[in-house]
């Protein structure tokens, strides 16, 4: 799905898609976490031909139905040219040719082979784009498990803008309830950049696990909100990171491989105003 807004629900069962949400008052909701699961996809498109030059790579494919302009998307190739590469849509030229902008990206060459895999079960507000997006607000988000499939997808060692579960960026005035993300490479549950003014009630299970060592939930640079988080088996628990002000509520963390919780400050981003009560077993 790309780009939805009003509402959509979701009913019992398992969808294999990847959402992007950019629009204001967003509204997912489903028959339940226990009972209503949407997987990232493992593949999407077949490429036919890509070629790099300098940071960019062209990339032809037979069909367009299910690529997402803007949002970051990871290149599986025949070569290592091509492997575990992570991209941005930056423009169509044809019904069949895509622009893509690397993201910390150094291949040059070509390669030929492959396939398109969708970055994050769900997308709000473009996390490739990050201080760049539009803001968005209003959001509800109820009542589904996401799956990253972390077993059946390679780690993304190119960057951390892919493999998340739920990743919202600049999206405020959020209530997420009865949300369950496990088996991501990067966070089940996360919030970068002034998605501020929010509720979060979720469990985030086998998450946190890509290169860059992230939290099963993760908040950053996000200000108002209140937490009712469970994290289990994830590599660390939870994290704050970066210019975090007024955080309340409570985390469990249960089985952490690295660590309960990691908190993190630059000097000039400073958190401030948490209260949050932390269960670390």
């Amino acid at each position: 799905a790309n780009s939805i807004g009003a509402g959509l629900y979701i009913p019992p069962g398992i969808l294999q898609a990847g959402i992007d949400i950019h629009y204001n008052n967003a509204v997912i909701i489903a028959a339940g976490s226990a009972v209503t699961e949407i997987r990232l996809p493992l593949t999407t498109v077949a490429i036919t031909s890509m070629a790099f030059t300098a940071n960019v790579a062209t990339v032809i494919c037979a069909s367009t139905s299910t690529l997402w302009v803007g949002r970051s998307i990871r290149v599986n190739g025949a070569s290592t040219a091509a492997h575990n590469d992570v991209f941005i849509v930056t423009a169509i030229d044809s019904s069949t040719q895509f622009k893509c902008g690397a993201l910390s990206n150094v291949n040059t060459g070509s390669s030929t082979g492959g396939t398109f895999m969708a970055a994050n079960v769900i997308d709000c507000g473009k996390l490739c784009d990050g201080n760049s997006a539009t803001a968005y607000a209003g959001l509800v988000l109820r009542g589904f498990t996401v799956n990253g499939m972390r077993g059946s997808r390679p780690n993304p060692t190119f960057s951390d803008l892919s493999d998340w579960g739920v990743a919202l960026t600049q999206f405020s005035n959020f209530n997420i309830a009865d949300v369950r993300g496990k088996d991501c490479w990067n966070a089940g549950v996360a919030m970068f950049i002034n998605s501020n003014f929010g509720y979060v009630q979720c469990q985030v299970e086998n998450c946190g696990f890509s290169h860059t060592a992230p939290g099963g939930f993760d908040v950053n640079s996000s200000k108002h909100i209140t937490l009712d988080v469970v994290s289990k088996s994830c590599n660390y628990g939870f994290r704050l990171l970066d210019n975090v002000w007024d955080v309340n509520g409570k985390v469990s963390v249960y089985n952490a491989t690295v660590m309960g919780g990691l908190f993190n400050n630059q000097s000039l981003n400073e958190s401030h105003g948490c209260n949050i009560q932390i269960t670390v077993e």
